[in-house]
């Protein structure tokens, strides 16, 4: 084979594309994979600075369990012998406005039931149903997934469980979260927004929030815990690439792919170039255009960036089933190094979401994302988790600084009128403010910041090469699950979307399992 024909070729280095890329070598195929960065991985990258390991975004992966969507993609690739997956203990703790303590999650569906019973014991009987409707959800849609990946599901003595998890998904297929907890809970938001504190983890608005899809994550994290990966979310990059080498294929870090080739309707390589930075926006000529040729792309982009990369006359074809779908909320993530233990000030959990008054109910949440249009004034109110990476062993510091990430929503729109001047002030003023509310619920801690810097959805919209710095990908649409199936082809032959605008949606768990249906379906075992 010449050396610049491969089998495979993937646009991008998140997890989508790593773990389709890793899949297909394993099935003995050449993979070429192109990485305009600096670092592979995407948001699962780990950088350096001021001397300090920094996570760019895993905080936790859902589930690991036996009963965990992922759970046999992850055994497939090896990845458990890879890599080692530390527990967080609790689930997280929530500090909030409402009258009481601060409330701590424990591990364990039952755990956590009792615990939000103990606390709202007017609500026993509709606390019950929340965690038994979510677990029936989780159930059904490993069920359904299970059948679809070995067609177990079709020997007779099974068709009663099949038949339980569809009726399952026909129950719930077309209900949001806003309107579930609305039945169960009535106008009472103190529940709504302790139950649900996490519920940035997948968007900004529950109001179009697929409550299939909250469950599958949400009942992940109960039933399973949540993990770390022990070194950062590099390691998880890192051994995917190493998949790949290790098989014979190749991964190049600074190459941009510029234009998708097509040849008699099918796409037949790529033309890609080097990038110096991307950290500057790049003038004059493209440098150093190199041609690789495969019959397979696999997209880890958006279809809003895979347009663009196809001739002229293809794209209104290609990105017309993804015209009208609406993207993600973005995240603002502020890093913050200090040169003592977070909790020498009494921050005792991994993760700890903080729920201001300013939020009124669980639904007004989307007018959170703008909050950062404006300077703040004083402390912030924002809706938002500190996770405190020195709680477990992360493997990323141990030289006495002590990481700690504050995050929260975030638009594009709120930075998009600022010029670079004004965005570092209007960026610098934020991460005050968010570390004076920080310091407002554990006093002192503000003093020991050695290091600050707040990523925006500018930031995101630059390093992830997202639509107005998307981070989960679409939507999740209702219904949820349409005919068909799940489905990673695009129009263009040889194509395919594995990313977390894929067919399993955003997150670390649902880029993996849009990769993973990617690959197998173009191995014909999907």
């Amino acid at each position: 084979m010449d050396n610049n024909h491969y089998d495979a070729i993937v646009v991008g280095s998140g997890l989508g594309g790593l773990t389709a890329g890793a899949l297909y070598a394993q099935r003995g195929k050449r993979v070429l994979v192109l990485e305009r960065h600096d670092k592979f991985g995407g948001a699962a990258t780990v950088f350096n600075r001021m001397k300090m390991r920094i996570e760019a975004g895993l905080h936790e992966i859902d589930g690991l369990g036996e009963n965990d969507i992922k759970a046999a993609l992850w055994q497939e690739l090896g990845l458990s012998s890879l890599l080692e997956p530390v527990p967080v203990c609790s689930l997280f703790a929530v500090l909030t406005d409402i009258q009481g303590p601060e409330l701590v999650i424990p591990e364990g569906m039952g755990n956590a039931r009792a615990t939000f019973t103990r606390r709202f014991p007017q609500h026993a009987k509709s606390i019950r149903r929340y965690f038994r409707v979510i677990k029936q959800i989780h159930t059904s849609l490993h069920g359904l997934t299970r059948v679809r990946r070995d067609r177990s599901g079709w020997k007779p003595w099974l068709w009663p469980q099949l038949i339980s998890h569809l009726w399952t998904v026909l129950q719930y297929n077309r209900t949001n979260l806003s309107e579930f907890l609305q039945s169960l809970f009535g106008n009472d938001e103190d529940i709504k927004k302790l139950l649900c504190c996490n519920v940035t983890y997948y968007t900004h608005d529950p109001v179009n929030l697929s409550l299939m899809f909250y469950s599958a994550a949400q009942a992940s994290y109960h039933e399973g815990g949540g993990h770390y990966i022990r070194g950062g979310s590099q390691a998880l990059s890192d051994a995917l690439i190493a998949i790949i080498e290790e098989a014979g294929g190749e991964a190049l870090r600074r190459r941009q792919v510029n234009e998708i080739l097509v040849e008699k309707e099918r796409v037949s390589g790529v033309a890609h170039e080097y990038v110096p930075s991307l950290m500057k926006e790049r003038k004059g000529p493209p440098r150093d255009i190199q041609l690789a040729f495969a019959p397979v792309i696999f997209g880890n982009a958006a279809p809003h960036i895979l347009k663009e990369l196809l001739p002229a006359e293809m794209r209104q074809g290609f990105f017309a089933p993804y015209r009208g779908r609406e993207v993600s909320t973005s995240l603002w993530s502020l890093f913050l190094g200090f040169d003592c233990r977070p909790a020498d000030f009494g921050v005792s959990n991994y993760s700890t979401f903080i729920i201001p008054k300013r939020l009124s109910c669980l639904d007004s949440l989307p007018d959170m994302v703008r909050m950062m249009s404006q300077l703040p004034h004083g402390a912030a109110e924002a809706v938002c988790v500190f996770v405190d990476y020195d709680q477990i062993e992360s493997g990323l510091n141990n030289d006495g600084r002590y990481l700690g990430v504050i995050c929260g929503l975030d638009s594009i729109e709120n930075w998009l009128k600022l010029d670079d001047e004004a965005y570092d002030r209007h960026r610098n003023a934020w991460a005050d403010a968010l570390v004076a509310q920080l310091d407002s619920h554990f006093p002192g801690i503000a003093r020991h910041v050695v290091y600050q810097d707040l990523a925006t959805a500018r930031t995101c919209r630059r390093f992830l090469n997202t639509p107005s710095g998307a981070v989960y990908g679409f939507v999740p649409p209702l219904p949820f699950i349409h005919g068909g199936g799940p489905d990673a082809s695009t129009p263009v032959a040889g194509l395919y979307l594995a990313s977390a605008f894929g067919s399993h949606g955003g997150g670390f768990t649902g880029a993996m399992l849009s990769g993973e249906q990617a690959a197998k379906q173009v191995l014909g075992e999907a």
